[in-house]
């Protein structure tokens, strides 16, 4: 038998009503969980000196002392959250909700004996592979598309809007090139800065169908997200617990040439994430490349590449619809769609 040790610790929640005190009574078989402590070491030496084992288990990272990985016999970490980043849409960031914690602790298992951590880069590169899809299908090429034409915004402009008081006096929040760059090892066509370089989708905003037609294995889309509004009490109340894989901004709508169509949920957290989400944590479970542009003020502006790998490959796609899902006021926006071809049958 497995039990948390928060309601039987006298650091912990076992304080209220001197709940920990039952703890003498207990047998001696029952392995005790650390889930969150803000004294590991002593809640550990608490524990083994009265002959119980003990298993940190927890919701974020716990980091050991030497004293306290002698004394252990397991360590993991709850499932918890989902590999989402935080309880809700507006709080900062942290590498203890996000995927990356999940990889720090099966890392930490599996090397007890060293001292040092993995370093953010290595986790976030880590990340970033784990989020490749298999395709069967996939092609040696990439083709860039191209959605000049239904560019809807200036970034810039949008960046400006979004924080006013970061960018008041800077005419070009960030420099984003124009034309064919690999991005993600993958070509990307980029509009030429100006008036209009992304498409933004905000709430009850009119869908934008994009001139995508074709045979493709998959497609590559880079885009980003803003919360509109920091102080939008329908944005802040909305939590983790009701969105478990990530917060709803909107769908690419896949038209296909027999009249059937494909739906393609963009999920904060899980394919696309907020442009000023903290470098530490860029990375998300199906996010394949997190492209980080230095603005004005040496912050971090982030483009997020998720591949989508097509189910019907053989199938022509004639348009792809990118539209809001008019839940919460988050911003989606799009800079660039790569299409990955269908491999040939071998002959």
């Amino acid at each position: 038998m497995m039990i948390y040790e928060d309601m039987l610790s006298p650091y912990h929640n076992g304080k209220r009503f001197d709940t920990f005190k039952v703890i003498d009574a207990f047998p001696k078989d029952i392995i005790l969980t650390l889930w969150s402590s803000g004294n590991p070491d002593k809640e550990i030496r608490y524990f083994c000196d009265r002959g119980f084992r003990v298993w940190p288990n927890a919701t974020g990272m716990i980091a050991l002392s030497d004293e306290s990985k002698a004394r252990v016999m397991g360590f993991g970490k709850g499932i918890y959250s989902f590999g989402n980043d935080k309880v809700h849409l507006l709080d900062e960031y942290s590498p203890l909700w996000s995927m990356s914690c999940l990889l720090r602790v099966a890392e930490e298992a599996w090397n007890f004996a060293r001292t040092d951590s993995l370093a953010p880069a290595q986790l976030i590169a880590l990340e970033h592979l784990l989020a490749m899809r298999a395709n069967p299908y996939a092609g040696g090429r990439a083709d860039p598309i191209d959605l000049a034409a239904a560019m809807t915004h200036s970034f810039n402009a949008v960046l400006k809007q979004a924080k006013p008081d970061d960018y008041a006096d800077r005419d070009r929040p960030v420099d984003l090139p124009g034309g064919v760059r690999k991005i993600g090892r993958v070509p990307t066509l980029l509009a030429e800065p100006g008036d209009r370089d992304c498409i933004v989708l905000r709430k009850e905003s009119p869908p934008v169908e994009l001139p995508v037609r074709g045979r493709f294995a998959s497609l590559l889309f880079l885009h980003s997200a803003i919360v509109n509004d920091p102080h939008d009490k329908n944005v802040a109340g909305v939590r983790i617990r009701e969105w478990i894989y990530g917060w709803p901004c909107g769908n690419y709508v896949v038209h296909y040439a027999d009249g059937s169509q494909a739906v393609l949920p963009l999920r904060l957290t899980m394919n696309v994430k907020r442009f000023d989400t903290s470098s530490l944590t860029r990375a998300a479970p199906d996010v394949r490349y997190t492209w980080p542009l230095e603005d004005a003020n040496g912050n971090a502006v982030h483009l997020f590449q998720w591949e989508w790998v097509n189910p019907k490959p053989d199938e022509e796609i004639v348009r792809i619809v990118a539209e809001h899902d008019d839940r919460l006021d988050v911003s989606l926006l799009l800079f660039a769609v790569t299409g990955r071809s269908v491999a040939e049958p071998a002959r």
